[in-house]
């Protein structure tokens, strides 16, 4: 399928309340520069009017009921009508009954999100603590409602997709949730919107919305009690790898942490002082005790990246292919 990222633009429509948000922030913009041009025009009217030249002896100005009544109710009613258009931001607390959950974490600097068993996929089933499928680029279907329980591994991120309308914070030790519903296939901007570290303008990824049906496929063949191996699983592993391209390189650029390229086999000098071979020990270790054996002239800013048993693997049988 040829899909597009989608720029942000007024009314595209692409989620439920995406008109409402737009027309809230559109009829706000108006009124401001309405009242901007109209309170500048009216000030230079009065200098020019009540010029010292113009009026060189003072006149006492007497209140005018009228003036008074009419610039208090007129801005009353149109902070009224901000209030009423801005209930469609109530709508993101009213969450469908249909939504599927996927819980998003946040870590620097990069996005993981988690997807249900099939079971709760295609039952509901409540209180499933069963997840299957971390992917580094979020794909969801066409009309449906998806759900974020979203926290952070280490400092506060903000999720935001500006396409969506949609913004919220994502904090250590504590869950939020957003809700939407996205109405047009496509690839849409997924980023972190709080200054996390050195790497936070790198860490973003995409949204892919697919129809039912190219989901559902996608879906069941992502398997995470299927055995993968070769080709497979070094695929898996680059799937993986991307998370990491905000903090490390393929080409032996330096980033915030090493590069990868000719990771294997080299011997890295570490900030204790000491040597270490770089083998799938040495990599298992730094996934799982992030800053236990830090790289010398690097920060011991990584933080545990929230890998299982096959996706580790693959990121090993990937980073030997570079």
């Amino acid at each position: 399928m040829d899909v597009k990222a989608i720029g942000v633009s007024l009314f595209q429509g692409v989620t439920d309340v995406g008109n409402s948000v737009d027309f809230t922030f559109l009829f706000i913009f108006i009124v401001c520069v309405f009242f901007l041009i109209a309170n500048t025009a009216v000030m230079v009217y009065f200098c020019w009017k009540f010029h010292h030249k113009k009026n060189p002896v003072g006149t006492n100005i007497e209140g005018n009921t009228t003036i008074e009544v009419i610039w208090t109710v007129i801005p009353t009613i149109l902070v009224m009508m901000m209030f009423y258009y801005g209930l469609a931001f109530n709508q993101m607390a009213d969450l469908p009954k249909d939504a599927l959950t996927i819980k998003v974490k946040a870590y620097k600097w990069a996005w993981a999100f988690e997807y249900p068993n099939k079971k709760k996929l295609e039952k509901e089933a409540v209180g499933s603590k069963e997840w299957k499928i971390r992917m580094p680029v979020l794909k969801i279907p066409v009309g449906r409602a998806i759900e974020f329980e979203m926290e952070s591994s280490d400092v506060v991120h903000s999720l935001y997709i500006p396409a969506f309308r949609v913004k919220r914070d994502v904090l250590p030790l504590i869950k939020t949730a957003l809700w939407f519903k996205a109405n047009k296939i496509g690839r849409y901007d997924l980023f972190c919107t709080e200054y996390c570290g050195d790497a936070h303008s790198r860490m973003y990824t995409q949204v892919e919305v697919v129809s039912q049906e190219e989901f559902e496929k996608w879906y069941n063949t992502k398997d995470e009690g299927q055995e993968l191996t070769g080709d497979a699983l070094v695929k898996k592993g680059s799937e993986v790898a991307s998370t990491c391209m905000a903090c490390h390189s393929t080409d032996g650029s330096r980033k915030v942490g090493p590069s990868f390229k000719g990771l294997f086999g080299r011997t890295s000098e570490l900030a204790s002082g000491s040597s270490h071979k770089v083998d799938e020990a040495y990599v298992r270790k730094s996934i799982l005790e992030p800053n236990s054996d830090v790289v010398k002239g690097y920060p011991p800013i990584m933080t545990k990246v929230p890998l299982d048993k096959q996706e580790l693997d693959a990121l090993i049988a990937y980073l030997k292919t570079l």
